[in-house]
């Protein structure tokens, strides 16, 4: 009955999230804002409608993380020579992955709300127009309008939020501008950098105190900000303050407005990171004092540790609101939904159940080589400095061919014949990744004995069978599959699914254990023993030894965790593990101005037109990016036509 009650509830909400304006709700069609406010439920629904704004956390075409990077590719059937299905499938963030970005109609235009972004400035004004008419309705309870009023003001800052990660320097609308204003007023300016974090850091120290801790009603208002949430985000702005892109980069020292002014600081200033710290440590004791922890599989089924190890972090994502979660996002999903991440792995476990091919499956989000190939030994150290990988000859022959022995039997079929690279891996690589061979475990297994075999060459039930419904890398993201979806065959070659309900992470907690031994590292001249603890707690959980002793041990560089770079790179690896396939590594590339060493390089997988072992498992280029990413491209352009309305406007860095 609980759950019933949850899933009802929900749906309301969403609906309104998702659809519903203001204007949609006023008596009579009567669009008015003395109607909008007229009483206690016509103002909670224009609060969802500022809620509405919010980009869907999973959705391909909403979390831009997904594809505007290196991580996720996806077929393009201009290229694969399919005349029936013309054009690109991963949307407008993949035209930006493929380097396609311009400034005449830019892709993900957040600034104007077009070609696939949510239009913020109008999300912001219409959160001005709640906190300016709020006090309207007579039947809203003091309690009632604080938290609403609270909840508004974060939107708001995380709406500027969101833009500052994407344009930096962006104007800063605290009230709407009236319809009578002069034309030099309506001609705003971008803000610099630090005024625009410090402005969106104030909004959100404004609404905390009249934000609850947590959700008390969690049958009706999971999803609604906290204290927990605001605190956060307020945290991840600070980070990305501190970090390169924005902290004394060198490449912006010279973009002034024509106001004269710097619009990104000119000097690197530690202290951005040591104010990060203390926010960041100021989220996690309100997440964890309000019952967030990580995630781990506690469900009782007769399973070895290896495979609850990977469940750990398969449930770290699928679980509905696990543990974890601080700031989630939840759906039901169906066949014909928009959650394309979560079809790829399900099309390749239900698939060898169903035993023949169907047509409901698409082609979405296979995991690259390079994020393949990033993952850990399984002794905790990057393979290409792992002594046993290369005394052994694995790493230099990671493409070649092997047979999976029976300590593999958890992850791979024994006796597979496989390539090295997906062999002696550590757990978060078996829990992440779906490929040939490989095996799934569903609920229901009653034990991981005899779980399913994935077939993936050429002509096999889950591998290429045409030019559509198959990973074009010859992967696809487990991770993003809970292991509760069901299948079953109804005779006449459909299907009956019940996808299993999970909350998306927005932010998660092993998100800010990461960041905060980050700020940590950089805060100080070596690191500290907080950094290490924070590091290997995620470590801990996926079932590896701690950095310092798997150096020692087992790299080529065992002073590597000693120093403060050789710690930064072992951190941002961990981030780029620990959150592979949930849309952090795009937005981390930029901030740590790393971007242009990966992004440049070309999208790799095997080819999935082999029917063999031998073919197959063939290195192939299966995309060159069109143009190179260069320094332009750490920033969204704004469109030229936007540049000609308002000449105080500055375009962005190397756009002009």
């Amino acid at each position: 009955m609980l759950m019933m009650k949850k899933i009802f509830y929900f749906v309301v909400i969403i609906g309104f999230f998702t659809s519903c304006n203001y204007l949609d709700v006023v008596p009579d069609n009567v669009a008015t804002l003395d109607n909008a406010f007229a009483d206690r439920n016509n103002t909670e629904r224009f609060l969802f409608t500022c809620y509405s704004y919010l980009p869907d956390a999973i959705n391909l075409t909403q979390n831009i993380g997904f594809y505007a990077g290196d991580e996720l590719w996806d077929i393009d059937y201009n290229e694969d020579g399919n005349a029936g299905r013309n054009g690109i499938m991963g949307g407008q963030s993949w035209r930006i992955g493929r380097g396609e970005q311009n400034s005449n109609n830019p892709y993900c235009n957040a600034w104007d709300g077009s070609n696939g972004s949510k239009p913020y400035y109008q999300a912001i004004r219409n959160c001005n127009i709640f906190l300016g008419n709020v006090d309207k309705p007579k039947d809203l309870s003091a309690f009632d309008k604080l938290r609403w009023i609270a909840e508004t003001k974060f939107l708001k800052a995380y709406f500027h939020y969101e833009l500052l990660r994407m344009y930096g320097p962006i104007p800063i609308l605290d009230v709407n501008l009236e319809v009578s204003a002069s034309p030099d007023v309506v001609k705003v300016y971008r803000e610099p950098v630090d005024t625009v974090v410090a402005y969106i850091v104030g909004l959100i120290d404004e609404a905390l105190p009249d934000l609850p801790p947590s959700i008390a009603n969690e049958g009706s208002e999971l999803g609604r900000i906290t204290q927990s949430i605001a605190l956060a985000v307020k945290a991840q702005v600070l980070v990305l303050a501190a970090s390169p892109l924005f902290n004394g980069n060198p490449d912006y020292s010279n973009t002034i407005d024509s106001k004269g002014r710097h619009l990104f600081s000119t000097s690197n200033e530690i202290f951005k990171w040591q104010t990060a710290t203390v926010a960041l440590k100021a989220a996690i004791d309100a997440a964890e004092n309000n019952g967030v922890s990580l995630y781990y599989f506690t469900d009782k089924k007769a399973i070895t540790d290896s495979t609850r190890i990977t469940m750990n972090i398969r449930g770290s994502v699928t679980s509905f609101w696990g543990s974890e979660i601080i700031w989630g996002f939840t759906n039901n999903i169906s066949i014909g939904g928009y959650n394309d991440l979560v079809y790829n792995a399900f099309q390749a476990w239900a698939l060898p159940k169903l035993g023949s091919r169907t047509n409901y499956y698409g082609s979405f989000g296979a995991p690259t080589m390079r994020t393949v190939e990033q993952f850990y030994s399984s002794n905790g150290v990057p393979i290409d400095e792992d002594n046993d990988w290369i005394a052994n000859g694995w790493y230099a022959n990671r493409f070649s061919l092997s047979v999976a022995g029976s300590e593999d039997r958890f992850y791979i079929k024994a006796g597979a014949e496989v390539p090295y690279l997906h062999l002696n891996r550590e757990p978060r690589f078996y829990a992440d990744l779906v490929f040939d061979r490989s095996l799934l475990f569903t609920s229901n297994d009653k034990n991981d004995k005899n779980l399913r075999e994935i077939k993936m060459l050429a002509g096999q039930i889950s591998g290429r069978t045409g030019s559509t419904n198959y990973s074009v890398t010859g992967y696809y993201p487990k991770k993003l599959f809970s292991y509760k979806t069901e299948v079953t065959d109804v005779g006449g070659g459909a299907v009956n699914a019940t996808f299993a309900r999970m909350t998306f992470p927005r932010i998660r907690l092993g998100d800010l254990y990461l960041l905060y031994a980050e700020a940590l590292n950089e805060a100080n001249s070596a690191p500290t023993a907080e950094v290490y603890n924070y590091v290997d707690r995620i470590r801990t959980r996926a079932g590896l030894s701690g950095v310092i002793e798997s150096w020692e041990l087992h790299s080529n560089e065992p002073s590597k965790p000693l120093t403060q770079a050789g710690m930064r790179e072992i951190i941002h690896t961990e981030r780029l593990i620990e959150l592979a396939y949930e849309g952090f590594r795009f937005w981390d590339l930029r901030r740590w101005k790393e971007a242009q060493v990966w992004l440049n390089k070309p999208i790799r997988g095997w080819n999935t037109k082999g029917i063999d072992n031998q073919t197959f498992y063939q290195v192939s280029t299966i995309h060159t990016r069109i143009h190179s990413f260069t320094t332009k491209d750490y920033l969204w352009p704004i469109s030229s036509s936007s540049i000609d309305v308002n000449k105080n406007l500055t375009q962005s860095p190397y756009w002009e």
